[in-house]
Formats: structure tokens, C-alpha cells, sequence
């Protein structure tokens, strides 16, 4: 067991027994504060997920106006194909 009469000595042994720094995190701590490592890795889960379906959407976006682009010059090619009245 150490021996801690100044604040060095409860900095040192903070550094050197996890189990003791561990102890007063979850004293000092709020329990919202000791939740956030977990709720950050979930909330970075989320985003990659956003991200994705995101970059999904930007994909089926492009794919879409490329076929609408042809589509309206078929339209256009047509339209001047056609003879005035």
C-alpha cells in the first residue's frame, strides 16, 4: 500500500495503480461524463453509417442525371429532327 501525505505522492500513485485511478474517476466523475467514451464510439458508428448512405445517395444521384441528361438530348435530337408546319 502507498503512503500519500502530498498531492505528488497522490499524482504518483494515480500514474502507477490504474485500479486506484479508476476508483476516483468514478468518484469524482458524473456518471454523464463516464458514459461519453461509449456514447462517442456509437455516435462515430453513426456518422460512418451517415456517410455512407450519404455517398450511396450521391451515387444513385449522379447515375440518375447522366440518364436524364441522355434522355433529354434524345428529346432535343428528336424535337430538331422535326419539320415546321
Amino acid at each position: 500500500m502507498t503512503t500519500i501525505i502530498t498531492v505528488d505522492d497522490f499524482v504518483r500513485a494515480l500514474r502507477e495503480q490504474p485500479e486506484l485511478r479508476d476508483t476516483v474517476r468514478q468518484l469524482i466523475l458524473t456518471e454523464e461524463l463516464l458514459e461519453l467514451p461509449q456514447k462517442l464510439a456509437a455516435l462515430a458508428q453513426q456518422v460512418q453509417e451517415l456517410a455512407a448512405a450519404v455517398a450511396n445517395l450521391t451515387r444513385r444521384l449522379d447515375d440518375f442525371s447522366e440518364t436524364t441528361n441522355r434522355y433529354f438530348q434524345l428529346v432535343n435530337e428528336r424535337l430538331g429532327r422535326l419539320e415546321p408546319i
